[in-house]
């Protein structure tokens, strides 16, 4: 081989980091632009908040002894989570465990699965004594009146659910990072983005009836109101369920999901059960304002961009340090089960600011469409002091922890804003 072809030999790998390193600022620049255009930014209210949303005193103090004694299991639980996955992919201990996994006969796809798995189990085992401390809290506060075996079955049906979408995406990047060892991220990251679009295509159909026993709102009045509503709104669903949660929980929740022909309004049991019936289709206006302005296939576009752009940086990264040290830029599997399962809980944390704050934007905003549609403040104003009193929500929580996790604006904001119309 002359020089010059040696030359060649040895820049062309190094130019894939540099072109994987501008498509990635491209699609981080198209991300901030997204979230930016896409996201409805609505002003806090303008006027005095009363921290405590104008509820009794013995409400309020109950509802923040609640909502601080079960912020400690659940951060405990997702710091051990994170350590407990860098500890296995980070230490000797940890790769040698990862090690009686490779040993399971079958290729690369069984090896993979088989590390996962072994990861899955091991962080499962160290979170579940702070999920059952939660829970007892939960029970102590009347929240939860399940007993311990449909909690352990719920935990592990979600745990194999999350289980299956980590098994998809560590064997993509594996096997894509083998087939085409230079320009994987690029086609991973795209690849990432499909599969968050058909996640939300098929959670309605697929998760949520495993999670949750389903079923139509039985025709009559409240029926009728709800498809009023949603009419009005805009936002004809395909249907309207009612989630049987009364076996489980206390608590009031409702929601929209899907896409297209996928997209409903599911309203718990609970809900129905205890709301009147004006505070009832303020929730339900809040809720089909979503499915008005789209919200679920907006949080659909900016993940799907927000994943694109994560396996973009993860990936040039990866072929920057294996081109540079001279490597083909190929993923092994060693250690890879691992170090996606790291990597998601640490997005899940150090991200958790951004995501929290499309969020609360985004509820500022159905909070505000749903007063319009009922045209009645003080009905939307009692319908958040009545979730609030039920769930045992502190009205107005710590401002780190609300700006580190909190998905909607606080409790005391969301009535004033009703109060002042929204």
């Amino acid at each position: 081989m002359s020089g010059q072809q040696a030359v060649a030999g040895r820049t062309g790998p190094r130019a894939v980091p540099v072109v994987l390193v501008g498509l990635t600022l491209v699609v981080l620049s198209v991300s901030a632009d997204l979230a930016w255009v896409l996201v409805p930014w609505t002003e806090a209210p303008a006027g005095p908040v009363d921290p405590d949303a104008g509820l009794a005193p013995a409400a309020v103090a109950d509802a923040r002894a609640v909502a601080a004694s079960l912020r400690l299991p659940g951060l405990l639980s997702l710091a051990a989570a994170v350590l407990t996955a860098a500890l296995i992919v980070l230490t000797g201990p940890g790769r040698r465990l990862l090690a009686q996994a490779r040993r399971v006969r079958g290729g690369v796809v069984v090896q993979v699965v088989a590390q996962l798995l072994l990861v899955l189990g091991v962080v499962l085992l160290v979170r579940w004594p702070f999920g059952m401390w939660a829970e007892r809290l939960r029970r102590e506060a009347g929240l939860s009146v399940q007993d311990w075996g449909g909690w352990a079955r719920d935990r592990l049906v979600g745990a194999g659910l999350e289980a299956v979408v980590l098994v998809v995406v560590v064997l993509a990047v594996v096997l894509l990072a083998r087939w085409l060892p230079r320009w994987w991220p690029a086609v991973a990251a795209g690849t990432g983005a499909a599969l968050v679009v058909v996640v939300s295509l098929l959670h309605p159909v697929l998760v949520e009836p495993a999670l949750s026993e389903l079923g139509p709102l039985p025709a009559g009045p409240v029926r009728e109101q709800v498809e009023q509503v949603a009419v009005q709104a805009g936002a004809p669903v395909a249907d309207v369920l009612v989630s049987q949660e009364s076996t489980r929980t206390t608590t009031l929740n409702a929601y929209v999901s899907g896409l297209g022909p996928t997209r409903r309004l599911v309203l718990q049991d609970t809900l129905l059960a205890a709301l009147p019936p004006e505070q009832l289709l303020g929730v339900v206006a809040h809720e089909t304002a979503h499915a008005a302005a789209r919200d679920v296939a907006r949080g659909t576009v900016l993940g799907a961009v927000g994943v694109a752009s994560l396996v973009l940086v993860l990936g040039t990264a990866a072929q920057a340090v294996t081109v540079g040290r001279g490597r083909s830029g190929r993923v092994g599997t060693a250690g890879a089960a691992g170090a996606v399962l790291l990597v998601v809980l640490l997005v899940q944390v150090l991200g958790a600011p951004a995501e929290s704050l499309v969020s609360r934007q985004v509820e500022r905003a159905a909070d505000v469409r749903a007063v319009e549609l009922t045209q009645d403040p003080q009905a939307y104003a009692e319908a958040m002091r009545t979730l609030l009193v039920t769930n045992r929500s502190d009205p107005s929580p710590p401002a780190l922890h609300q700006w580190w996790f909190g998905t909607h604006p606080s409790g005391a904001e969301r009535v004033a804003r009703a109060e002042a119309g929204g």
